[in-house]
């Protein structure tokens, strides 16, 4: 929750308003507020986060909605995890595809 300087909560248009033209000050593309949910969850995965811990740390009730709707894959994560696989078949160092 946020509050205005008075204690007072913000209403949740007005910190949208906010955030839009806080982030078009500095330049960045227009995005929703709320999809900075989904990269937080994202970028807690890619560090190596727990699911469960994920999950009480943005607040969702349940692990599937933290990973099948807020949780995205990258290309990167994907080569690091063929890496691994090519390394445990064919016993290739710790299976690091950056290693060749």
């Amino acid at each position: 929750m946020f509050t205005t300087r008075t204690g007072r909560a913000i209403q949740p248009r007005s910190l949208s308003r906010s955030f839009e033209r806080l982030s078009a000050s500095v330049g960045m593309r227009p995005i929703r507020l709320h999809d900075l949910r989904h990269s937080v969850a994202s970028m807690l995965k890619r560090s190596g986060v727990a699911p469960r811990d994920a999950m009480e740390i943005l607040g969702h009730s349940r692990i599937s909605v933290t990973m099948e709707i807020y949780t995205h894959s990258d290309e990167a994560t994907q080569r690091e995890g063929l890496g691994r696989l090519g390394g445990t078949l064919f016993g290739e160092g710790d299976g690091d595809p950056d290693e060749d």
